[in-house]
C-alpha cells in the first residue's frame, strides 16, 4: 500500500509517459511541494465531527488520505492496508467540509501496459493511484475539452486551505518583486557567511553595524516585511520547453507545473561573489564612458 522508507517518493521516472496531462503535472507537483511544507507536521483546516486529523505532528505523506480496513479518529494510528475486495474510502475536502469519496483498485492501462494513473517508482505502492482517482472524481466536474483543471486545486482538496488565486502577468517586474517580498521569506547572510569578508557599500541597500558583532563581520540587513500568517506562497510556473536551456538559470525547460516558494533573494548566497559582480561592473562602466568619449571626439 506505501511506503515510509523513502522520503520523497519518485513520482516522475514512471510516469513520464502522463506528463503531457495537466492534472497529471498538478498532482505530482501537490504530493511534492506538501510533503515539503508538511515534512515537520502540515496544518489541516476544517476539521470536525466528521473528520479529525490524527496526524498533524508528524510527516505529512499522501497515503494518510487513504482509508481501508483500518481505525479512524482521535489518538488512533492511522494505517491503511490492502483491501482483498478492492474497495477504498479517500478522505478530500470539497465544498466546504471533508468528505468521503469511494474509489476501487482497478487501474486502467495503455496498450503498452503502463498504467494511466501516476505511480511511483515502488511498484507496490497503490497510494498514489487511488488518490489520483479520488482527485479526478472532484476535477471532472469542472474540467472542459480544453483545460483539466478548472474550478478545482488538489491544494485546497487535501489541506482545506483556502486557495486565492491572483493573476499576476499584468504586473510589472518591480510589482512582482514586491509581492514576493510581501509574501515569502526573505534570504539574508548570516554573520556566519560574511564573517571575514567586507561587503562593499555600493553593493547593499544599507550597512548595518552591531554592538554585539565580532571583527570583521559585516551584517546586511533587509527591510522588514510584515509577511501575513498563516499563508503558504505557490506559482504557476508557465510552459518554459520552448525557451530553451539558457533562458532561467539553474531550470531546465519543463511543463508548466505548480511550485512552492520558500525565499526570495536578491544577493548572492556567498557574499563573495558580491566582488566579483561589482568588478564586472565597473568594468562595464567604464567601457561605456571611453565609448561615449570617442563619440564625443568624432562628432567634434
Amino acid at each position: 500500500m506505501y511506503t515510509t522508507i523513502v522520503e520523497y517518493p519518485d513520482l516522475i521516472t514512471n510516469n513520464k509517459h502522463l506528463l503531457h496531462s495537466e492534472f497529471v503535472r498538478w498532482f505530482v507537483s501537490t504530493l511534492k511541494n506538501l510533503q515539503y511544507c508538511g515534512r515537520e507536521g502540515l496544518e489541516i483546516s476544517g476539521q470536525g465531527s466528521n473528520f479529525i486529523w490524527a496526524d498533524g505532528h508528524g510527516p505529512w505523506y499522501g497515503w494518510m488520505h487513504v482509508y481501508s480496513l483500518n481505525k479512524a479518529g482521535k489518538g488512533v494510528q492511522h494505517r491503511p492496508v490492502i483491501n482483498p475486495n478492492g474497495k477504498y474510502v479517500v478522505r478530500l475536502h470539497h465544498m466546504g467540509c471533508w468528505r468521503r469519496v469511494l474509489v476501487d483498485d482497478t487501474v486502467p492501462v495503455n496498450k503498452g501496459g503502463r498504467p494511466l494513473l501516476p505511480c511511483t517508482s515502488n511498484n507496490f505502492e497503490l497510494w498514489p493511484m487511488l488518490l489520483a482517482k479520488a482527485l479526478l472524481k472532484v476535477a471532472s466536474l469542472t474540467w472542459t475539452e480544453h483545460r483539466e483543471i478548472v474550478d478545482f486545486h488538489p491544494i485546497a482538496c487535501l489541506t482545506g486551505w483556502i486557495c486565492l488565486t491572483l493573476d499576476v502577468t499584468h504586473l510589472s517586474s518591480q510589482d512582482k518583486w514586491d509581492f514576493l517580498m510581501k509574501y515569502s521569506e526573505h534570504f539574508e547572510w548570516t554573520s556566519q557567511t560574511t564573517r571575514g569578508n567586507t561587503i562593499p557599500e555600493s553593493s547593499t541597500n544599507s550597512v548595518m553595524t552591531d554592538k554585539t558583532r565580532r571583527p570583521g563581520e559585516t551584517l546586511r540587513p533587509l527591510a522588514e516585511t510584515e509577511k501575513p500568517q498563516p499563508i503558504t506562497l505557490f506559482l504557476l510556473l508557465d510552459d518554459t520547453r520552448e525557451l530553451g536551456n539558457e533562458a532561467i538559470p539553474g531550470l531546465s525547460p519543463c511543463w508548466d507545473h505548480v511550485i512552492h516558494v520558500v525565499q526570495s533573494r536578491n544577493i548572492p548566497l556567498d557574499p563573495k561573489d558580491v566582488k566579483v559582480q561589482l568588478s564586472q561592473k565597473c568594468q562595464r562602466s567604464r567601457k561605456a564612458k571611453k565609448s561615449r568619449r570617442k563619440d564625443l571626439l568624432k562628432e567634434y
